[in-house]
C-alpha cells in the first residue's frame, strides 16, 4: 500500500504543465495561485493577468498534461492549462476551472494572491455544485469540498469558476451617467443615460452565481432603452453595460427581480 502511494504520489508531482513561453514576473503582476490538495497530494494552476496575455491559449500558456490523483486547471475552449496567461482585466470576467480528484472523500481548494489586484477587483469562487458563492478578500483562502465519484458533477469542468469584477467607488456613483429601473423590478427593466458618449451597448446579465444568463444589444440613444428581463427567474441579478464599439464596460448593476 505503502509503494503504490509514493507512485501515486510521484505521478501527482511529474505530472503538470509544458510551455514554451516565458513566465512574467509575478511582483508585477496581478495573479491566483489555486491548487487542490488531499493529504499529501496536491497540484497547482497559476492565473496570471498581464499586458502580454490572451484569453485564447497561445505559446505564453502551459498545458496540463496528464493527471495525478488530484488535478486542477484552467480551462480555455476545452483545454486544461496549469500556467494560464490572460489579458489584463478591464471588465468582469469569469475563469472557469476543471477539478478532479480518484477518490471519494474531501479536499480543499487554496487560493492564493488577492494582495497582488487592485483594491477594487472583487474575486468570487463560485462551486455550481454546492450552490455557494466564496469571497476571495484574503492573501490566502481555503476552501473546503467533497468529491463524490457517483456524482459526476461533484468535479470536472462545470463545478468550479472564478470570477472577477471591478467594484465601482463613491466617486463612480456620484458621476454615474446611467441609471436603471425600475430596482426591484418584476417583468420591466429600463436603461436611462444622460450621456450620448456611447451608441450602442452589450447588456451581460449574471445570475447570483455569475453564470451569463441573458447577452442582448440595446441602443442607449433611446430616450429610454427596455431590457428583455421575461424570462429570468426571481432573485438578484447583476447586469454589466460593455460599449459595443470599443467593448470597454461602461456600467455594473446589482438587482433583483421580484
Amino acid at each position: 500500500m505503502k509503494s503504490l502511494v509514493s507512485i501515486l504520489l510521484l505521478l501527482t508531482m511529474i505530472t503538470g504543465s509544458a510551455s514554451t513561453g516565458p513566465i512574467p514576473d509575478e511582483r508585477n503582476t496581478a495573479h491566483l495561485i489555486v491548487s487542490i490538495a488531499r493529504n499529501d497530494f496536491k497540484q497547482e494552476y497559476k492565473l496570471i493577468f498581464t499586458k502580454n496575455g490572451t484569453d485564447e491559449v497561445n505559446d505564453l500558456d502551459a498545458l496540463n498534461i496528464g493527471e495525478g490523483y488530484v488535478s486542477i486547471a484552467g480551462l480555455i475552449n476545452g483545454l486544461k492549462l496549469s500556467i494560464d496567461q490572460r489579458a489584463t482585466l478591464k471588465e468582469a470576467r469569469e475563469v472557469k476551472l476543471y477539478v478532479k480528484g480518484w477518490a471519494t472523500g474531501n479536499y480543499t481548494l487554496r487560493i492564493k494572491g488577492k494582495e497582488t489586484f487592485d483594491r477594487l477587483t472583487r474575486i468570487t469562487l463560485i462551486d455550481r455544485h454546492a450552490n455557494k458563492r466564496e469571497s476571495i478578500n484574503t492573501e490566502e483562502k481555503n476552501y473546503s469540498f467533497q468529491i463524490d465519484l457517483n456524482e459526476p458533477g461533484s468535479q470536472g469542468n462545470e463545478r468550479f469558476s472564478l470570477l472577477f469584477e471591478q467594484q465601482q467607488t463613491q466617486q463612480d456613483l456620484n458621476s454615474a451617467t446611467e441609471i436603471i429601473y425600475p430596482n426591484p423590478f418584476s417583468d420591466k427593466l429600463y436603461i436611462k443615460t444622460y450621456s450620448d458618449k456611447h451608441a450602442h451597448a452589450i447588456v451581460i446579465i449574471r445570475n447570483s452565481l455569475g453564470v451569463i444568463v441573458s447577452r442582448q444589444l440595446i441602443n442607449l440613444q433611446q430616450n429610454d432603452s427596455e431590457i428583455s428581463v421575461k424570462d429570468l427567474f426571481t432573485g438578484v441579478y447583476f447586469i454589466q453595460l460593455i460599449d459595443k464599439s470599443n467593448n470597454q464596460t461602461i456600467s455594473t448593476f446589482k438587482t433583483l427581480k421580484k
